[in-house]
């Protein structure tokens, strides 16, 4: 597919990011498909037009690798699947995403996340200049809770960049390149900037059609029986996915169910439900020590479980057993 990009667009990332981290300027095409390769992934690199210069400059700032590539003629590059995280933002023209019959057109003022694991097609036309964000598997799955956001991105998710978050987001990330940019930068303070790149991305993504496709598909009974589940076998080592399979609801329809109905996580509702059983038995005076009723609730932490337990009720767990002998 070929896309006529048009003029370009000036934007906030005009002038071209990370150029001190320049690793490839070439005309063949070969070297460019190797250079992409190394850091990114394997693929299939067919130039759309004549390629006059492919441009790659790359940067690892904390758990990101910042990118930048320009094909400049137009190029389509197919890949069998992403092992991470790729967020791509045009900084001139457009590119085109197709995953799973699934095409995404996407251009200046954008984001779009493209699918993991699955066959992809992206096609830059001429001019086509993009900044490209790598973000581990991992990383992104351990700061997804919060958020309630999906673990695996299955689709492509396109982000607005012109205002609300999305443009905060990209104000962040300005910032992030530009001090990534500066040989004399401060490591741990780019890293810090690189972990809030993906936590305002991850902020980013709750648009009001999550909210929306959520309410439409999480009937009220559904959400009751989760909240049943959890009040029946919070004892249990009882994980998300479980919860959501017994309750027969993918993991991200429950939380985003617990997000819209009930402003938190299943996680946290969990641990909630876990701190006012354990207070019962502490206040029941049935029990002898705090490790037994940590332990019967599911706590195998203990400074964890006193922690937790004094920010929800103000007083330590011993302080409420003594009072309660």
């Amino acid at each position: 597919m070929t896309v006529d990009a048009g003029p370009i667009q000036a934007t906030s990332l005009s002038l071209t990011p990370l150029a001190n981290h320049n690793v490839l300027t070439t005309d063949d095409l070969d070297e460019a498909r190797a250079s992409v390769g190394r850091s990114l992934c394997p693929h299939r690199l067919r130039a759309t037009g004549s390629v006059v210069r492919a441009v790659h400059n790359v940067t690892t700032l904390g758990e990101c690798g910042f990118h930048y590539i320009d094909y400049r003629g137009g190029a389509e590059v197919s890949t069998e699947g992403l092992p991470f995280i790729l967020v791509q933002i045009p900084i001139a023209g457009h590119c085109v995403i197709s995953a799973q019959g699934d095409d995404r057109i996407v251009g200046v003022g954008q984001a779009v996340i493209t699918p993991t694991a699955v066959p992809l097609r992206m096609t830059y036309g001429y001019d086509n200049p993009r900044l490209m964000i790598r973000i581990d598997a991992a990383a992104w799955a351990a700061r997804a809770e919060p958020f309630t956001a999906a673990t695996e991105v299955n689709a492509s998710v396109v982000l607005d960049l012109t205002s609300g978050a999305g443009h905060t987001w990209r104000t962040l990330l300005d910032l992030t390149l530009a001090e990534g940019n500066d040989p004399t930068h401060d490591a741990r303070f780019v890293a810090s900037l690189s972990s809030a790149v993906v936590d305002g991305l991850l902020a980013a993504c709750r648009t009001n059609s999550d909210h929306a496709s959520t309410r439409a598909r999480v009937t009220p009974r559904r959400l009751r029986n989760a909240l049943e589940i959890v009040e029946s076998r919070c004892a249990e080592p009882l994980t998300v996915a479980e919860i959501a399979a017994s309750a027969g609801l993918s993991v991200r329809e429950l939380q985003g169910a617990f997000r819209i109905h009930l402003d938190t996580t299943p996680t946290a509702h969990v641990r909630r439900v876990r701190l006012d059983r354990a207070r019962a038995d502490l206040t029941s005076g049935t029990v002898e020590h705090v490790t037994d009723a940590a332990t019967r609730w599911g706590f195998a932490h203990l400074g964890r479980f006193s922690r937790d337990y004094r920010v929800r009720y103000g007083e330590t767990p011993s302080q409420t057993l003594r009072r309660h002998r």
